[in-house]
């Protein structure tokens, strides 16, 4: 699987993840207007899904200009980082529109100056490099700052805390329960192997 190439479809679901509107895409059923190619799609959640991007044309999916799709088209490195850029809230150039902070042609050289650069020189983009270049956005910060796009999706409720800390995206927050446990002996213990030898504290009355 990690060895297909991606296709445009996908591209798209998994922006759609990031945004947490995924679940809502996957149950849109109303495809009086849809995507003319939308019958290339042999499963009814994808045509959902492309039904729900046409009618959202503000999520950047706007198709091709004979009203096609093309969902089982080859996504690009282009078309990727342009996707993971706007999950971090960065705005795509559309039509003759100024409110933006980059264009089509110029993505990959965003991309790298936000730090997202391992797929950049991928000629055939597989679902291996599409997930290198997820794990490389999740931990990018995102346009407003002060926080990664994962910890972002955590509080946002999209993704769960746990999930995150056991894949490594989040670092687990160390905390540290202190008893008292004689008449002048403490006994400190942490939610995790620390190297004691870096600990150090400080008691004072009342308080450690």
């Amino acid at each position: 699987y990690l060895a297909k190439e991606t296709v445009r479809l996908q591209a798209a679901i998994i922006f759609l993840r990031l945004l947490g509107k995924d679940q809502e895409a996957l149950a849109y059923d109303e495809w009086e207007d849809n995507f003319t190619d939308a019958d290339q799609v042999n499963w009814a959640g994808g045509r959902n899904v492309l039904a729900y991007l046409k009618a959202n044309p503000d999520l950047g999916w706007v198709g091709n200009p004979d009203g096609s799709f093309d969902p089982n088209g080859k996504a690009s490195a282009q078309m990727i980082y342009k996707v993971l850029l706007e999950a971090l809230g960065y705005k795509a150039k559309v039509g003759d529109s100024e409110d933006y902070d980059f264009d089509w042609a110029g993505t990959i050289e965003f991309a790298a100056d936000k730090g997202l650069t391992k797929i950049a020189d991928v000629e055939n983009v597989t679902n291996d490099d599409l997930a290198t270049a997820l794990v490389e956005a999740l931990k990018a910060e995102i346009k407003e700052g002060g926080k990664t796009l994962i910890e972002k999706l955590v509080e946002d409720g999209i993704v769960d805390k746990a999930k995150a800390i056991e894949e490594g995206l989040i670092a687990d927050e160390l905390k540290a329960t202190v008893a008292a446990t004689g008449a002048k002996k403490l006994t400190v213990t942490f939610n995790k192997a620390v190297d004691t030898s870096k600990v150090s504290f400080t008691v004072k009355r009342g308080s450690v």
